[in-house]
């Protein structure tokens, strides 16, 4: 090659393109060119290059540092930043649970208060009710009694209706029993009589006759009217005095003047 052609490279135009320059293709160069004039200055370059290399780190290393300080404060800076966004989520998580739970404690009590208030009512309904019917039960019980009570007194007053029916019933049997027994006497004296005695004795018979019957029938007639035969029983003094006439509107016994409560009609045969 020519040794013009081996004129070296300005500097500057070297530290212009030094960032696109590789070593190995600077060792070709002194490779082929076997001047040794430019196997030196290609030195000299290299030492230059290096040279400014260190120049250009030392005058970046104090940049590099103020970086990596200025990278740990941000990273410290997001580090606090984030343990405080983190606290406050805590904090709105615990706010919001509390409220939460504030708020079912509180729908949970109104519920128990309605609740308990539906029961209250319920058995106050209840109650009431139960009260009612004790109320009726007492007032049909008040009436029960007063039915008893009734039912006793006419009972009462059938037995001793029942009692004087008895008694006199009892009484028209005597009474029909000695009419009887006349009747059997006059009989037996109308068989065993003479012939000379059945004037005397029929004689006799009609006087004893006529007085029987006279005092029978003043004993049967009525003595309100002394007309008709007494058929009708007063109650409760028993007398047999009235007809059915007087009977129906005599309120007084005109033998014991006692008030007339009821009386019975007696059918004779």
């Amino acid at each position: 090659m020519d040794s013009s052609m081996a004129v070296p490279m300005p500097s500057t135009m070297y530290e212009s393109f030094s960032p696109f320059l590789q070593l190995p293709f600077y060792q070709q160069i002194s490779t082929y060119q076997p001047d040794t004039t430019v196997t030196v200055r290609i030195s000299d370059s290299r030492k230059r290059f290096r040279d400014s290399t260190t120049e250009s780190n030392a005058l970046h290393l104090p940049q590099k540092i103020k970086l990596s300080n200025q990278s740990k404060i941000l990273d410290q800076d997001i580090l606090l930043l984030y343990n405080s966004q983190q606290s406050e989520i805590n904090c709105l998580i615990e706010q919001h649970t509390e409220n939460l739970r504030t708020a079912i404690e509180n729908q949970r009590m109104k519920q128990k208060r309605m609740l308990e208030f539906v029961i209250h009512e319920s058995m106050v309904k209840k109650l009431k009710q139960k009260d009612e019917e004790i109320e009726d039960l007492g007032k049909l019980q008040l009436m029960l009694q007063e039915r008893v009570k009734t039912l006793i007194m006419e009972n009462q007053i059938w037995r001793e209706m029942a009692m004087t029916n008895e008694t006199a019933v009892n009484t028209l049997r005597i009474e029909l029993e000695k009419v009887m027994q006349v009747s059997e006497i006059h009989q037996l004296h109308h068989r065993n009589g003479c012939e000379d005695a059945e004037d005397a004795e029929s004689s006799c018979r009609s006087n004893c006759h006529v007085e029987v019957e006279e005092e029978v029938a003043g004993k049967w007639m009525c003595k309100q009217c002394g007309v008709n035969r007494s058929e009708v029983l007063l109650l409760p003094c028993r007398h047999l005095c009235l007809c059915t006439i007087c009977g129906s509107s005599i309120f007084n016994c005109p033998l014991c003047c006692s008030a007339v409560n009821a009386s019975v009609q007696v059918n004779f045969c």
